[in-house]
């Protein structure tokens, strides 16, 4: 590892410890992050081909060359899963005052955590500048400006 990316990971560690999540879990949300990066680019397709979801849901592999489709293991699952257990606070103190947009292109970074209380602002005053625009949309066009990307 370079000094450049030392310095980042440090950077983004210390920051992810304010919003109150430990250490464990700035790995955690750094090797889901990661994970779901590699998928959404295999969404948009590499060079042997792509992911496709079939009507069921299942993760199938599409050969660039035949066409043909292969079973492949669905990452994005278990990645949102363990990303949704560490946002839960069900029987838990509430100790993370945050929370996470995904963001499906995979020419940036794949999860934005974002602080509520500044989300909360952000629809706030969308409510006021844009009575139209429904407010669960808010995050959609803030997160890059409001958020704290994980790489």
């Amino acid at each position: 590892m370079t000094k450049r990316e030392t310095e980042r990971r440090t950077f983004q560690d210390r920051n992810l410890r304010r919003f109150g999540f430990t250490s464990e879990e700035c790995e955690q949300l750094r090797r889901i992050s990661m994970t779901l990066h590699r998928w959404y680019e295999r969404e948009c397709g590499i060079d042997g081909g792509c992911v496709e979801r079939t009507p069921e849901g299942k993760a199938v592999w599409r050969s660039a060359m035949t066409g043909r489709t292969f079973p492949t293991r669905d990452m994005e699952k278990g990645a949102l899963r363990r990303l949704a257990k560490i946002f839960d606070s069900t029987g838990k103190p509430q100790r993370i005052s945050a929370t996470y947009y995904l963001q499906t292109d995979p020419r940036g970074v794949a999860l934005y955590v974002i602080d509520a209380a500044r989300l909360s602002a952000a629809q706030a005053e969308w409510a006021i500048t844009r009575p139209t625009t429904p407010i669960d949309q808010v995050i959609d066009s803030v997160y890059s400006q409001i958020g704290f990307p994980v790489y």
